[in-house]
Protein backbone atom coordinates (compact mmCIF):
# COMPACT_ATOMS: atom_id res chain seq x y z
CA UNK A 1 0.00 0.00 0.00
CA UNK A 2 2.68 2.51 1.25
CA UNK A 3 4.10 2.24 -2.41
CA UNK A 4 1.18 3.04 -4.21
CA UNK A 5 0.72 5.81 -2.03
CA UNK A 6 4.34 7.16 -2.87
CA UNK A 7 3.28 6.63 -7.28
CA UNK A 8 0.33 8.36 -6.77
CA UNK A 9 2.60 11.40 -5.23
CA UNK A 10 4.84 10.98 -8.17
CA UNK A 11 2.18 11.10 -10.70
CA UNK A 12 0.53 14.14 -9.08
CA UNK A 13 3.77 15.88 -8.77
CA UNK A 14 4.55 14.84 -12.92
CA UNK A 15 1.24 16.33 -14.01
CA UNK A 16 1.60 19.76 -11.93
CA UNK A 17 4.87 19.92 -13.65
CA UNK A 18 3.40 19.55 -17.01
CA UNK A 19 0.59 22.19 -16.32
CA UNK A 20 3.08 25.01 -14.58
CA UNK A 21 4.22 26.12 -18.03
CA UNK A 22 1.06 26.36 -19.09
CA UNK A 23 -0.70 27.76 -15.85
CA UNK A 24 2.74 30.54 -16.12
CA UNK A 25 1.92 31.42 -19.63
CA UNK A 26 -2.04 32.01 -18.54
CA UNK A 27 -1.41 34.29 -15.67
CA UNK A 28 1.29 36.48 -18.25
CA UNK A 29 -1.64 36.29 -20.68
CA UNK A 30 -4.11 37.53 -17.95
CA UNK A 31 -1.67 40.55 -16.47
CA UNK A 32 -1.08 42.21 -20.16
CA UNK A 33 -4.64 41.77 -20.96
CA UNK A 34 -5.49 43.79 -17.90
CA UNK A 35 -2.86 46.32 -18.54
CA UNK A 36 -4.09 46.50 -22.00
CA UNK A 37 -7.37 47.36 -20.59
CA UNK A 38 -6.89 48.69 -17.47
CA UNK A 39 -8.50 52.50 -19.09
CA UNK A 40 -11.81 50.77 -20.37
CA UNK A 41 -12.09 48.94 -17.04
CA UNK A 42 -11.54 51.97 -14.67
CA UNK A 43 -14.02 53.89 -16.97
CA UNK A 44 -16.57 51.56 -17.26
CA UNK A 45 -16.96 51.41 -13.41
CA UNK A 46 -16.77 55.19 -13.30
CA UNK A 47 -19.91 55.00 -15.56
CA UNK A 48 -21.42 52.24 -13.01
CA UNK A 49 -20.97 54.50 -10.02
CA UNK A 50 -22.60 57.71 -11.26
CA UNK A 51 -25.08 56.10 -13.19
CA UNK A 52 -25.87 52.57 -11.54
CA UNK A 53 -26.78 49.77 -13.27
CA UNK A 54 -30.16 49.64 -15.55
CA UNK A 55 -31.03 46.46 -13.53
CA UNK A 56 -30.57 49.20 -10.09
CA UNK A 57 -33.71 51.20 -11.93
CA UNK A 58 -35.85 48.55 -13.12
CA UNK A 59 -35.83 46.26 -9.80
CA UNK A 60 -34.81 43.22 -12.20
CA UNK A 61 -32.25 40.83 -11.25
CA UNK A 62 -30.57 38.75 -13.84
CA UNK A 63 -30.09 35.29 -13.47
CA UNK A 64 -27.21 33.68 -14.94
Amino acid sequence: MRKERGFRHIERASAEKKHRPRTIVRAKQETRWLAENRAAIDAYNQRISRHGLLTDETGQEISL
